[in-house]
């Protein structure tokens, strides 16, 4: 299954919007912020002209800002909630709010009498569970809108002791690089999560699991001036690792056992 495939059939790609949607929020969580005044110059003798390609160099004054990361990233998570919500609407063109996507990235209205195998199934309750973890999420991305400073604590302490206010700091943040990464990761937790809210093959699951377990081992470590996050993350990566290893295992001892996933 490519995702050729996946974008050139109209009824998968209108099944799989909200995933879309994540991908979508992905891809501009990492162009916006880098945004800027970069030229590129022509290389002929004595010239000095330059054609601007609008990334790197000094970035624009929206993009440096610190909460844009975190409005890609609601925004985002609202939109796929939202389209969540409307793919469990019946419709007169579909006359149905399940779909079964097959192996070739093919969607049906029904998984009975498909001829390839099921990867990922789309019902009332997958979807249901998609939106609790785009809600959660959410939550997530706006409890850390402005409570995710660019300097050390320390800095931040020394600053506050000086007389500047937090929501003067907050506003001339420049270095909005953390708080990309941040919700870069939370935005990959979603997508990881909603596979697993959406597989019916076990091993599609699994990557899944994974895909979001990556990230997650980054975002419990993030907060670095934190004396305990660092352990934390390296015992909730042991943690996780041994698992991955012993569920990976048990998939290859079912696949031996029976066939397929």
């Amino acid at each position: 299954m490519s995702m050729t495939t996946l974008l050139s059939d109209p009824q998968t790609a209108t099944a799989l919007l909200p995933e879309f949607t994540l991908i979508v929020g992905i891809v501009l969580m990492i162009l916006v912020p880098n945004l800027g005044k970069g030229t590129f110059r022509i290389p002929l003798p004595n010239t000095n002209i330059r054609i601007p390609y609008l990334l790197g160099g000094e970035r624009f004054t929206f993009t440096s800002s610190p909460r844009i990361p975190g409005i890609i990233s609601v925004l985002t998570l609202l939109f796929s909630t939202s389209l969540a919500l409307w793919s469990q609407m019946e419709t007169p063109l579909s006359g149905s709010n399940v779909w079964c996507i097959s192996t070739a990235g093919e969607a049906f209205a029904s998984c009975a009498g498909m001829a390839d195998p099921t990867l990922l199934q789309i019902d009332g309750f997958s979807r249901l569970v998609e939106i609790i973890f785009y809600g959660s999420l959410m939550l997530c991305a706006v409890a850390m809108w402005s409570r995710m400073p660019a300097t050390p604590r320390f800095m931040i302490h020394a600053q506050v002791l000086a007389g500047r206010r937090e929501d003067e700091r907050i506003q001339k943040l420049l270095d909005n690089r953390r708080q990309v990464d941040f919700h870069l990761l939370l935005l990959m937790v979603a997508l990881g999560m909603s596979v697993v809210a959406l597989a019916s093959d076990v091993f599609v699951l699994f990557i899944g699991l994974e895909l979001a377990s990556l990230s997650s081992y980054v975002l419990i470590a993030f907060m670095k001036e934190n004396e305990e996050a660092p352990e934390a993350g390296m015992k909730y990566f042991i943690l996780g690792s041994v698992t991955s290893a012993i569920g990976l295992y048990g998939i290859s001892l079912l696949y031996l056992w029976n066939g397929n996933l």
